[in-house]
C-alpha cells in the first residue's frame, strides 16, 4: 500500500507566510551557538586557558549527560537532523530538476566563498586552518569540490565541509528515489538508511581516503536520514510505529558506525538521542513559536556561519588571545563570523535564492 504525499500545508503544519517553521529556526540557531562554542571553548582550552563557561558547562552538560568534552557533535547532530527534516519537506513538493538545483545551490556556491575566503586567509599568513601552515591553488580547487576529503594529502580549508559530505549524498540518495519518494516515502528512506549500512560494511575494507569518505557518508548518513523519519511521521505519511521502526534502524547504525571507529568521541549516539528529542518537541511546538526578527535573521545565516565560523575564529583569536581579557577576544571572534556570514549570504545565498526562484518560474 502506497501513501501519497500531499504538500504540508494540506495538514496545517505552516507557520507564518512563508511556510516556515520557527520552531525549527530556533533549533537552527541554537545549533550556531554549539557549534560556536564548541570552536571556541577547544581553541582555549588547547591554548592552556580554558573559557570560564567551560567548567560550568561540563560540570551541568557534559559530565551528567555523558557528553563529549565541549559539546563535540552536538551541535553538527542538530544541523543533520534538521537538514534532514527539510530536504524531505522539499522533496514531496518539487520536481526532480527543481530540487537537484535547489540543492547545488544552495550548498556549491557558499562553500565557494568559505573556501576562498580560508585559502586567502592562510595565503596571508593566518593561522586559518589548524595544520595548514600554506596552501596553493590545488589546495583551493580541491576545497571547492571537496575534493580533498577523497585524496591525499589534502588541505581541509574549510573545516566544517566534511559535513557536507553526508549531508550532499543524502541530497543524492532522495533525488533518485524522488519518485519513490513521492508514492511511498517510508519505503525511500528504508533504502537510505540501507545504502549507509552497506558502505559501513564495505568501505573498512579499503585503507585509501577516499574509503574513509565513503565511511564517513555511511556514519553520519543516517543522523540526516533521521530528520527524514521525523518529517515522515509529522506530515502523517507514516504510522508511528512505522517512523518508530525507521528512527531505530537510523540509531542502530549510527552506533553501529560509533564501533568501527567512525566517530570521534564516544558520545555521539547519546547526542544523536538527546538531539532527536530536541528536534521533534521543536517540531511539535512549530506552530506555537513566535517568530522573532533576530531568530529568522541568524537562521538564515545558519549555513554561512557554519562554514566560516572555524577559520575567522582561528584567523581573530590568535593575535589577540592572551593581550586581552578572554571575554573580548571571543566577543571580536563571534561579531568577526557574523560579519564573514553576512557578506556570504549577500555575496552568495540571496543570488543563488533568486537565480533558483528564475528557474523555477522559467519551468512553470
Amino acid at each position: 500500500m502506497t501513501t501519497q504525499v500531499v504538500p504540508a500545508a494540506a495538514s496545517g503544519h505552516v507557520t507564518g507566510g512563508n511556510d516556515r517553521l520557527a520552531g525549527l529556526d530556533v533549533i537552527r540557531v541554537l545549533a550556531l551557538v554549539l557549534v560556536l562554542y564548541t570552536q571556541l571553548a577547544s581553541w582555549f582550552r588547547t591554548d592552556g586557558e580554558p573559557l570560564g563557561a567551560s567548567s560550568l558547562v561540563d560540570d551541568f552538560l557534559v559530565t551528567p549527560l555523558r557528553l563529549d568534552a565541549d559539546l563535540r557533535f552536538f551541535g553538527a547532530a542538530l544541523i543533520f537532523l534538521v537538514t534532514g527534516f527539510l530536504v524531505a519537506r522539499s522533496a514531496a513538493r518539487q520536481g526532480p530538476g527543481e530540487f537537484a538545483a535547489r540543492r547545488l545551490l544552495r550548498v556549491f556556491p557558499p562553500l565557494w566563498f568559505a573556501a576562498l575566503l580560508a585559502w586567502t586567509l592562510v595565503a596571508l599568513g593566518q593561522p586559518a586552518v589548524p595544520g595548514v601552515g600554506d596552501a596553493d591553488v590545488d589546495d583551493l580547487v580541491s576545497g571547492l569540490l571537496l575534493a580533498n576529503f577523497f585524496q591525499a594529502p589534502g588541505a581541509a580549508l574549510v573545516g566544517a565541509a566534511w559535513a557536507l559530505l553526508p549531508i550532499l549524498a543524502v541530497y543524492a540518495m532522495v533525488g533518485l528515489l524522488l519518485p519513490v519518494f513521492r508514492r511511498s516515502p517510508w519505503l525511500a528512506i528504508a533504502i537510505q538508511v540501507t545504502v549507509c549500512s552497506v558502505l559501513l560494511s564495505i568501505m573498512p575494507n579499503f585503507d585509501t581516503v577516499a574509503a574513509a569518505a565513503g565511511g564517513t557518508i555511511g556514519a553520519f548518513g543516517t543522523a540526516v536520514v533521521l530528520g527524514e523519519v521525523i518529517w515522515l511521521v509529522w506530515a502523517g505519511h507514516s504510522p508511528l510505529w512505522v517512523g518508530a521502526c525507521l528512527g531505530l534502524a537510523c540509531w542502530v547504525v549510527f552506533a553501529w558506525a560509533d564501533r568501527l571507529g567512525y566517530h570521534a568521541g564516544e558520545a555521539y549516539p547519546l547526542a544523536l538521542a538527546y538531539v532527536f528529542l530536541l528536534v521533534v518537541a521543536a517540531v511539535l511546538l512549530g506552530g506555537s513559536v513566535r517568530r522573532l526578527p533576530p531568530v529568522d535573521h541568524l537562521a538564515s545565516r545558519s549555513f554561512g556561519i557554519l562554514l566560516t565560523h572555524q577559520a575567522v575564529t582561528a584567523a581573530v583569536l590568535a593575535p589577540i588571545a592572551g593581550h586581552t581579557w578572554s571575554a573580548l577576544a571571543v566577543a571580536a571572534a563571534v561579531l568577526a563570523t557574523l560579519v564573514a556570514a553576512e557578506l556570504l549570504h549577500q555575496a552568495t545565498e540571496r543570488p543563488a535564492a533568486l537565480l533558483a526562484r528564475r528557474l523555477r518560474e522559467g519551468a512553470s
